[in-house]
């Protein structure tokens, strides 16, 4: 059977290929067929792993239909596949540049360039940090005659360029792992004219070998690969092997030393993705001795702690940890868990404990001692803190000691203590996502009054949210037979319903990418959670709406929501600018803002704790979210409030209305709530200062995929 389907399509795929070269002049006749045996016949070789005849089907395509910018998005997205970044962003631009009402080609593009991180532009941006690097860099050759240079991680090229202004420099080597910043760092040496002075190699330092890839020992080895944690990027390993296999004996490496601070801190907004605080649902569901908590994917978080509103450091502050970059033996005791330190932090005041804030102090110059950088709190630096939290809020009494150690054992930082740990708890590992979905009490609160308005016993409930809550509830409840959800909650919903007495065959698990699975089934209700993690909208929610409105077993079944809204700001942010745009002077004489903005995206997902803009308008309504894939567009015209600063972003969020007959619509931009919703920001190509009374905004929509333009 599937020999015979497999030859219908080549077949299908031969014959449609000679009908157009028959008839050129009427290609476009053909063009619907020919896009869906197209799809068929190239999933079919993906499936066969048969690429090479795939790349040969997108020559076919391009032949027939070069400018189709549907072709153009497939043919990047295959080369997406096989990490081949540069030649898919080209396509995307293509596709984009031949039809700007190509949301998916828009779409793509975006995805593509927010593969280069986005700290590269808040480190361009960072004066003080760029200072000081240059300053050490300098120092060592200029006085020391430290002239043989090595780049590790040179990012844009920067800190190689700060080399070049010292006349006696002898070599400069610049290693860069990372194609596409490599590829980078090449044209901003070229603009600078220092391609004969500085050499590129596009590989990982540990790999380089002295007299293959670099002539000789360098006197002069400097690198900032660090993260919030210093050690999270790999600079500990990178440093020992460039101490011991590339660096001469007298050799210096800058920065020269870390020291780690770390304090405790209170936020109960930093615990609302981490531990369940919500009391309502301990009340209807039953743990048990369980406790739901984060999985750990990562060894601590990341964040800017003075942006969080309700932060607050309730301990002293301790710095128990000092690593030397120029010693050896320090690094390798450090590296090898031979040097861990145990360490007492002291409660201020009667207060929750939620988790240890860490900062560090960089000392690039042992010569030069004032030439440090602090990320602590308010320093304004590029870097942001590492975040441990705790399994839960301990409560503390005035005085309490708390004992820790930290270490740095096989590079990575860490904080080991037993103060959240409890004999008789079992953790529940989950998605971080979920806790803050349950944790947001007033969206539950609206969801279950929504659900209320089916009168009737419901025999199949369909719940996609992050966590079924309301479906749960109902089966508990007796009020549902039947239960559907997504299959990432399987684990925990057997034990859940194992505690709640419910038998598990009456939840049924399914893949909500694949409707097949459930197209058979009717629903009394039906909760969709049509938005992604990160706070856009989900594009597949949205374009398979009306085949979810058809899986409704009468007039009367409900689907949630009923509507969604897209409402926005215009807003002025140096914040939101800096993070995603070169916009430093310095770095522009330096050309790199012109190849490194070539990667600036539009869109700023995952806002959350953002207070630091000026709003430009109030909130006003962009449009409603149609639950299609067509093309739709609307223009409106906002009040402006202030003219005297230029607009930056749009900040964006949506209002839901749950069902019909509820007129309210719910807002995700809350302030002060657990809302597991997150804002997000359309970035303006340009700043604008709009000196009419209205703004212009246009509102385009296309396979659930939102694009937002002002003038």
């Amino acid at each position: 059977m599937e020999l015979s389907n497999h030859n219908n399509i080549i077949s299908s795929w031969n014959s449609i290929i000679e009908r157009i070269e028959s008839n050129l002049d009427n290609k476009d006749e053909f063009k619907e067929l020919f896009s869906l045996i197209f799809n068929s016949y190239c999933s079919e070789l993906e499936r066969n792993n048969n690429h090479s005849e795939v790349l040969k089907c997108f020559e076919i395509a391009l032949k027939f239909y070069g400018q189709d910018s549907n072709i153009l998005v497939e043919l990047g997205s295959f080369f997406v596949k096989f990490n081949r970044d540069e030649e898919a962003r080209e396509i995307f631009n293509q596709a984009y540049d031949n039809d700007r009402k190509n949301l998916r080609a828009y779409q793509s593009l975006q995805n593509i360039k927010s593969k280069i991180p986005r700290w590269h532009f808040k480190m361009l941006n960072d004066e003080m940090r760029n200072e000081a690097f240059r300053k050490a860099i300098k120092y060592w050759i200029e006085k020391e005659d430290k002239n043989e240079v090595i780049d590790i991680g040179t990012g844009t090229g920067l800190l190689s360029l700060y080399a070049t202004e010292c006349q006696n420099v002898k070599s400069i080597y610049a290693i860069e792992a990372d194609s596409v910043m490599s590829n980078i760092a090449t044209k901003v040496f070229n603009d600078n004219n220092q391609s004969e002075k500085i050499e590129l190699i596009n590989k990982n330092s540990m790999d380089i070998e002295i007299g293959k890839d670099i002539k000789s020992k360098a006197s002069l080895v400097y690198s900032e690969i660090l993260d919030c944690g210093v050690f999270g990027e790999g600079i500990l390993d990178t440093f020992i092997h460039a101490k011991e296999s590339l660096l001469k004996a007298d050799g210096k490496i800058v920065p020269h030393k870390v020291i780690i601070y770390v304090t405790g801190y209170n936020s109960k907004s930093l615990c609302s993705n981490h531990i369940l605080l919500n009391d309502t649902f301990n009340e209807y569901i039953f743990l048990d001795n369980y406790r739901l908590v984060a999985e750990n994917t990562e060894p601590y978080d990341a964040e800017y702690v003075d942006r969080i509103k309700d932060f607050r450091l309730v301990t002293n502050t301790c710095n128990p940890l000092e690593v030397n970059f120029n010693s050896i033996k320090s690094m390798n005791q450090h590296f090898d868990g031979i040097i861990m330190k145990n360490f007492q932090l002291q409660s201020e005041a009667n207060d929750y404990l939620d988790g240890f804030v860490v900062w560090f102090d960089l000392f690039l110059n042992e010569m030069e001692p004032g030439n440090v950088i602090s990320t602590k709190p308010q320093s304004n630096s590029c870097w942001n803190q590492a975040i441990f939290k705790l399994r839960e809020r301990v409560l503390l009494s005035k005085y309490e000691i708390i004992k820790l150690t930290i270490s740095c054992r096989d590079g990575i930082l860490k904080i080991d203590h037993t103060i959240d740990e409890h004999l008789d708890t079992v953790d529940i590992p989950v998605d971080p996502y979920i806790l803050k979905f349950l944790n947001d009490e007033d969206y539950l609160e609206h969801l279950e009054y929504a659900a209320n308005e089916y009168k009737g016993n419901i025999k199949n409930c369909l719940d996609l949210s992050p966590f079924p809550y309301i479906g749960f509830l109902m089966l508990k409840e007796s009020r549902a037979e039947q239960l559907w959800c997504s299959k990432k909650n399987e684990k925990i919903l057997k034990l859940l319903a194992s505690k709640n007495c419910i038998d598990y065959k009456q939840i049924a698990f399914v893949d909500e990418n694949e409707l097949s699975e459930f197209l058979e089934a009717r629903f009394d209700l039906i909760i969709l959670n049509p938005f992604h993690e990160l706070g856009d909208l989900n594009s597949d929610i949205c374009n398979n709406f009306i085949l979810y409105k058809k899986l409704l077993s009468s007039e009367t079944s409900l689907l949630i929501p009923y509507k969604v809204s897209l409402f926005g700001e215009l807003i002025n942010s140096d914040w939101l600018s800096t993070s995603c745009r070169v916009v430093n002077e310095k770095i522009k004489k330096l050309k790199i803002d012109k190849y490194i903005n070539e990667y600036s995206t539009e869109l700023f997902l995952d806002i959350e704790h953002f207070h630091e803009y000026e709003k430009l308008t109030d909130e006003f309504r962009i449009a409603p979210i149609v639950m299609n894939d067509d093309f739709h567009e609307k223009t409106v015209q906002p009040l402006m409030r202030n003219i005297n600063l230029p607009c930056t972003a749009i900040l964006l969020f949506f209002k839901i209305q749950m069902t019909m007959r509820t007129n309210r619509e719910f807002s995700t931009h809350r302030y002060g709530k657990n809302c597991f919703f997150r804002k997000f920001a359309h970035i303006l190509p340009q700043e604008k200062l709009i000196s009419n009374a209205h703004a212009k905004v246009r509102f385009m929509q296309n396979y659930g995929i939102l694009k937002i333009e002002c003038d």
